[in-house]
């Protein structure tokens, strides 16, 4: 169990400790008596002794220190020389110590909303059980607003349902505002079934991809309507899943954010998918069945967060795309908030539809993930793009990586320069193109709010007959399209935190010294590309970095940002 929300071990140490500083014990009544962790771990590891020390030491905050070990029972709370001169000096008599243990239940009361703000139950551990026990006996349910319930594997560690059962009836009513799954909920119909009835503020339950979508067929799924986020993902797009789906959509119709995943290529998302979300419902009353109703209409919803994976958008020439008619009419596309498209084929026919919404777009974030654009977008597609870009501003994230020629304009990109903060745009194809040295300079002159960035330079190896022997300064600089002037372009990027170079090439020793002073003068580490292939499944992987490495790497999964 991670609880979260406060400093760790390791930084009370710094805030209740200073070199002069002496210890206070300070022992409350057994009846108040209850120690609070900035993080406990109990799963795969600690032993029943442990748990004991951690729920039942005699202050309300706990400082493990190595002086202290002797006194496991027995909690050492250290406090500052000053402070603990202020405390000896107003105690001039036993019965002062009586004021100090009411300052320290105060103490207490003030920490343990920080504390227990946040918390994660992971079921991964056979003692469990157990750690709920102590848990439940602290004071400190009452204050959880955020529940989150995890794995370590998810589709290896299905939770009592028993357990988790038990520890939500014990936490008030009407406390949790945010609780989320992240393990399968196939045996979890009564824990969602309490937090429907005792909790109906908590608004953002969340079901994971790890999730078992054999659950959605359950009953009691249909009137469960503080579903927020649901991930959906299968192998293939049967009968039964479009089932599942309606049962996700039309029980809930404040679902804000939706994800639909086709793992295989059998079951890539297509017009009978995006037409069931249109114009069917299920058949709730036959949870076993797989027909469906057919409505009159279209059935708009409110999801601002939309994430297609596995679409396939393309058309033969001269025929409308039945998938691209279908997405338009079953989402709000001018509200979408969000949108990512990973995986997908063919992508340019989507974005020419957003391009032609006469709505004004809310768009904050783009993702653009395409495996291959096709012949006929093979050259259009950036083209589509930067006609996109110019509909709307107010851009804050935008992701593209496509197998298509070119870049987009850099004026389509500075159009949201005020807001754009997370650029990473990419071909990666032998012919795809790069940004000259003026159009880094337009970028950075348009888009001053950008804090990380990743683009193609250079992918061509570029050899100057007489290669320059100082460093390149920041102020006037040639227009040769050399990457030395482009990075200090970049580093005049007042937020600038993280830079990608993508596809750079290998340097000659001649050239290589006043490049890395250039690179150098901003950038402080950089990534391996084994390193990131090994920390993210995203296909970002396979994209060649830099093979100029720095040993101290600053900036650590910058791209969790993107998701």
């Amino acid at each position: 169990m991670d609880v979260h929300g406060g400093p760790r071990c390791e930084d009370e140490q710094e805030l209740f400790q200073t070199p002069a500083s002496r210890p206070i014990v300070v022992k409350l009544p057994p009846a108040t008596a209850r120690a609070t962790y900035a993080t406990v771990e109990v799963h795969g590891g600690p032993t029943y002794d442990e748990q004991q020390e951690l729920f039942s030491a005699s202050t309300p905050i706990v400082v493990k220190h190595p002086a202290a070990t002797a006194h496991s029972r027995h909690g050492l709370l250290w406090l500052p020389a000053e402070l603990l001169d202020i405390i000896l000096a107003m105690v001039t008599r036993p019965s002062h110590m009586v004021n100090i243990s009411q300052a320290s239940k105060k103490l207490r009361d003030a920490v343990y909303p920080f504390l227990y703000r946040n918390m994660t139950l992971d079921v991964s551990s056979h003692r469990t059980s157990t750690a709920i026990e102590h848990v439940c006996a602290a004071d400190s349910l009452q204050h959880i607003r955020t529940l989150t319930i995890s794995a370590t594997n998810p589709l290896q560690h299905s939770p009592s349902a028993l357990n988790v059962l038990a520890f939500l009836k014990r936490i008030p009513v009407n406390t949790i505002e945010r609780v989320r799954f992240d393990v399968s909920v196939s045996n979890m119909s009564a824990c969602f079934e309490l937090l429907h009835d005792q909790h109906p503020l908590s608004s953002t339950i969340r079901i994971d991809k790890d999730s078992d979508p054999s659950s959605l067929r359950d009953k009691w799924f249909h009137h469960q309507s503080n579903v927020w986020t649901s991930v959906l993902c299968t192998d293939t797009w049967s009968n039964g899943c479009l089932y599942e789906l309606m049962c996700l959509i039309n029980g809930n119709p404040d679902l804000l954010s939706l994800e639909l995943h086709a793992t295989s290529q059998s079951g890539r998302l297509n017009a009978d998918l995006l037409g069931a979300l249109m114009h069917c419902k299920p058949l709730c009353n036959h949870p076993s069945s797989t027909s469906i109703d057919v409505v009159e209409g279209p059935c708009r919803n409110k999801v601002r967060n939309l994430t297609l994976r596995g679409g396939d958008f393309g058309c033969l020439a001269g025929t409308v795309n039945t998938t691209i008619a279908q997405l338009a009419q079953a989402f709000d596309l001018a509200g979408l908030a969000s949108l990512t498209l990973r995986d997908c084929e063919k992508t340019t026919p989507a974005l020419q539809l957003l391009a032609n919404i006469n709505e004004p777009l809310r768009l904050k974030k783009l993702v653009v993930l395409s495996t291959t654009e096709g012949r006929e977008q093979h050259s259009t597609f950036f083209s589509v793009l930067s006609t996109l870009l110019m509909r709307f501003t107010g851009l804050q994230t935008l992701v593209i990586s496509a197998e298509a020629v070119g870049l987009p304009e850099v004026k389509a990109v500075s159009n949201h320069g005020a807001t754009l903060t997370l650029l990473y745009l990419d071909n990666p194809v032998s012919d795809g193109g790069v940004y000259k040295t003026h159009e880094v300079r337009q970028l950075v002159k348009g888009c001053r709010a950008l804090e990380q960035i990743a683009l193609p330079l250079q992918r061509r190896e570029v050899v100057s007959p007489s290669p320059p022997t100082s460093e390149p300064t920041l102020g006037v600089l040639d227009e040769c399209d050399s990457i030395e002037a482009s990075l200090a372009y970049l580093a005049t990027l007042p937020r600038l935190r993280t830079l990608r170079i993508l596809d750079m090439p290998v340097l000659p020793t001649a050239t290589r010294g006043p490049y890395k002073a250039a690179f150098a003068s901003f950038m402080q580490g950089f990534d391996t590309e084994q390193a990131f292939a090994q920390a993210t499944q995203s296909p970002l992987s396979v994209i060649a970095w830099g093979r100029l490495k720095y040993p101290k790497h600053t900036e650590q999964r910058w791209w969790r940002d993107i998701w």
